[in-house]
């Protein structure tokens, strides 16, 4: 104002401050039992300033990264990173953070996710042993079920469960990890496998009274060994023509004459 009067009022201060960029969208795809890829879709306001990249961390607890925390800087037209060389069974998190010239976006829900490594199925359970003999009644089949739930996280270690094996051994046996005792295997896809039903030969015994025990498999290794189901007896019937007991073995044993594949103990 001068002796004038009072000028026009000044155009209001039309300036505006660049912010940092607003949080990425973080999602992980192709895990398996030591890697995973992460990827992240940036947010549509970069904050008024281009962006200089993205800073990826990798922890195995649920916490912010702290300042000393060093992450991965990756130049702003990558929007992947694959971690691998990791533990499986193992949980971790991955926190993205967008870069531009003022500083780092803020952690929200979106910017960080958590992902478990698949780890092997846990050991199946409540093992029936039963015996019976087959149409022809020649010779003996044994049957031996067992309880698993294949579509629980906490049974099938957070991976599909593709098979099931049977082992068998001698009672008296002590070296149960020795991979002879192995006996048959069901795979995904075959009828007995949802049942959890392995059928047995007698040629699948090693003895009279055997223990049997059962694991379930996934893409990151083989459970321990069920609860062994004690004194599998083989219980076989007597040879019409030799009145023998018949066992399912060889060995030592010679051919039963009859029409069957049995074979006798004389």
């Amino acid at each position: 104002m001068n002796a004038a009067g009072e000028g026009a009022a000044s155009a209001a201060d039309a300036t505006t401050f660049a912010t940092v960029p607003d949080s990425p969208a973080v999602t992980v795809d192709a895990i398996t039992t030591n890697s995973f890829d992460a990827h992240w879709v940036a947010a549509a306001d970069n904050g008024g300033s281009a962006l200089t990249g993205y800073t990826v961390w990798i922890k195995t607890e649920i916490s912010l990264p702290a300042a000393d925390d060093l992450g991965i800087f990756v130049d702003a037209t990558v929007t992947s990173h694959s971690f691998v060389g990791l533990n499986r069974g193992t949980s971790y998190t991955v926190f993205v953070a967008a870069v531009n010239a003022i500083g780092q976006s803020n952690f929200d829900n979106g910017s960080f996710t958590l992902v478990t490594l698949p780890s092997a199925p846990t050991a199946p359970t409540q093992l029936v042993f039963s015996q019976e003999l087959d149409s022809n009644q020649n010779r003996d089949i044994a049957r031996v079920a067992f309880q698993f739930d294949p579509h629980s996280d906490a049974a099938n270690g957070g991976a599909t469960v593709t098979s099931y094996t049977l082992y068998v051994a001698p009672q008296e046996a002590t070296d149960l990890d020795n991979p002879i005792w192995k006996s048959h295997t069901i795979s995904e896809g075959e009828p007995a496998f949802d049942g959890r039903v392995f059928t047995l030969l007698g040629a699948e015994f090693h003895s009279d009274s055997n223990k049997v025990w059962v694991t379930a498999s996934n893409k990151a290794g083989e459970s321990v060994r069920s609860v062994a189901w004690d004194n599998a007896l083989w219980l076989c019937p007597k040879c019409a023509v030799c009145d023998v007991k018949c066992y399912g073995r060889t060995g030592n044993n010679k051919i039963c004459p009859l029409p069957t594949d049995l074979y006798c103990s004389a």
